[in-house]
């Protein structure tokens, strides 16, 4: 997809499987 949207979100999504796994 568009890089300026996949890089924010896939960061977005990378923090948020973090925070479960850390929770």
């Amino acid at each position: 997809g568009n890089k300026l949207v996949a890089w924010p979100e896939s960061i977005f999504t990378s923090c948020k499987s973090l925070a479960e796994l850390n929770a």
